[in-house]
Parts: structure tokens; sequence; C-alpha cells
């Protein structure tokens, strides 16, 4: 395993990439056990939801569902220890969901754990009792460090991971300046497009969260500065040369299978991604009571293309 995690340290190193991950979560309007949830989660999304840092509570808070208790994917299975180990579904090594006042309660019977979307504060319930959940998608967003224009960079991103990243979203933009740090050219391209006398994402998200340098959006940019870079220093976007070269930024959807390359897994285990900079690793864990192991991820997505961009993008 050691060696295996080597391998992936010195590819990374060669190819001259960086990465870190992205967390979208999912309210899901269906009432099933812990065991369930975490099952279906795996089955259509990633896992049952982690969630470790203020950002991500907002967002369970802003999905402004009903003020029920949610299953998320923390649990223990050691309840019989003086200090129970809480962990999360995927194997994580995240901090905790925010205990309400007095929990964790008893802990014998109540190893899994519910949210509140309200107040984001967490409570420890029986695994029996039936909830609905949030699911978690996962993404990493990809800095090449090769030099290319923008559609061979588009290109490159369809061909080896999804797209050219879209920064739809305040956590996109976030982990995209964190591993911009270490591009080698002071902009890297992403996935912003102006074709047909509008700003697009190459992979059609909808353009509604927005980070322009200081001139703002161009509505009528220069004929050749119509592709969208992310500045190094200036953490904002601004219209370039298409045919500059620059690093760039891609991103893949992460799924559970990943980790099967390099370990067998049962119907119930998972597969977790966690990045430095220069490493992708990821851990299998299984349900409440069960063992773990790790194996190094090298999951790939297939790459969709954009119906509305018509002229050099394919």
């Amino acid at each position: 395993m050691k060696t295996a995690a080597l391998n992936v340290l010195l590819i990374t190193a060669l190819y001259g990439l960086a990465s870190s991950l992205v967390r979208e979560h999912i309210h899901v309007d269906k009432i099933m056990t812990w065991t369930k949830a975490q099952q279906y989660c795996r089955l259509e999304y990633y896992d049952l939801s982690t969630i470790s840092d203020s950002a991500e509570i907002k967002q369970i808070v802003d999905t402004g569902t009903p003020p029920c208790p949610k299953w998320i994917g923390q649990y223990t299975d050691t309840p019989n220890l003086p200090v129970p180990v809480w962990k999360w579904s995927t194997g994580e090594n995240e901090a905790l969901c925010p205990w309400a006042s007095g929990e964790p309660s008893s802990v014998q019977n109540k190893t899994c754990v519910v949210t509140f979307s309200k107040t984001g504060v967490c409570f420890n319930l029986p695994c029996s009792y039936n909830f609905s959940f949030y699911c978690m998608n996962v993404y990493e967003v990809v800095l090449v460090q090769q030099n290319k224009t923008w559609q061979n960079a588009l290109d490159y991103c369809r061909q080896h991971y999804t797209d050219l990243v879209s920064l739809k979203a305040d956590n996109w933009m976030k982990e995209a300046v964190k591993v911009t740090k270490a591009a080698q050219t002071a902009h890297v391209w992403t996935g912003l497009r102006f074709l047909s006398g509008q700003w697009f994402w190459a992979k059609g998200d909808d353009l509604v969260y927005q980070a322009w340098s200081t001139e703002g959006q161009l509505q009528c940019p220069a004929t050749n500065h119509r592709c969208g870079a992310l500045g190094q220093s200036e953490e904002t976007w601004q219209p370039r040369d298409c045919e500059e070269e620059l690093n760039f930024l891609c991103f893949r959807k992460l799924h559970q299978t990943s980790a099967s390359q390099q370990t067998a897994t049962s119907s119930s285990s998972s597969s977790a991604s966690s990045t430095s900079e220069t490493t992708t690793t990821t851990t299998a864990t299984t349900t409440p009571g069960a063992t773990t192991s790790t194996a190094t991820s090298t999951g790939t997505t297939t790459a969709t293309t954009n119906e509305e961009s018509t002229e050099e993008i394919d």
C-alpha cells in the first residue's frame, strides 16, 4: 500500500498536478434508517454528508428544509469505550459536526448522528430511527501545470478529467484559489468563455456566482480576450487572450468505485478522497462496527460537452 501511495506521489510530481476537493450537499427527501441512507448515498451520490466547517454548516442551513432531524455521515462503532470515537462514513479525518448542548448523550444505543437544518447542530440517536438525510457529491479540482491555449486546455480536461472547472459558488472558488497558488503562470484558465454575446461556463453550469476583477464583467470584450482566467494573486476572474498559453484548472467527479482499482471492496464499503497539494488518497470504510482499509484513488469520469458552445468548442 505504501508503494501504491508513493507511485501516485511520483506521478503527480511528474505531471505537475496540485488538487483540492469540493463537497456539494444534497437533501434527500426519503425516510430511511442510517444504514439504508448510507447505502442510498453511496449508490446515487458519493456518501452520506461530511459536514466539518462553518461554510458547510451554512450550506445545510441555507437549504431551507423543515427543521427536522436529518442523517449525516457521522457515527461511532466504539460505543463501549469510556470516550467513544466519532468518525465519518467516508473515513475522512475531518472535524466533527458541532454538538448541541448536552450532546452526545448516552451512546450505548445512539451511535448515529443527525443534524437540524435550521441550526446546523448535531445530536446522536439510534441508527434504526427513520429520517431523511444529506448526501454529498465530491469533486476534485486539479491544477495542471502545463501551458496551453484555452481551447487546448479544454480538450485536455475533457480527455483526462471531466472539463475545465466551473467556479460556480464560493466553495469552488475557495478551493480553486488554494491550488492556483502552485501555478507556474500568473493566471490559470477556467471554463469561462464568451460567445454569442454572453459569458458562460463551458460545462454548462449557470453563471450566477461571479468574481470579476475591478473592471467588472465585460459585456463586449475585445475579440481576442474572450476566455476567462483566474488570477493567482488577485483571486479574481479576468478576460484573457484565448491564444495565451497558461496553466489551467480541470475538475472531475469522484466515485466510490475508484478505490476498487487497488483493493477489493464489499457492497458495504466506500472510498473517500483527501488531497494535500500533490497527492490524492482514499479511505474505504464499512458501516458501524466494521474494520477499515486504505486504497489509492485513480478513478476517472466521462467528459460532458456543452451544446451551446458552437464556435471553437467541440
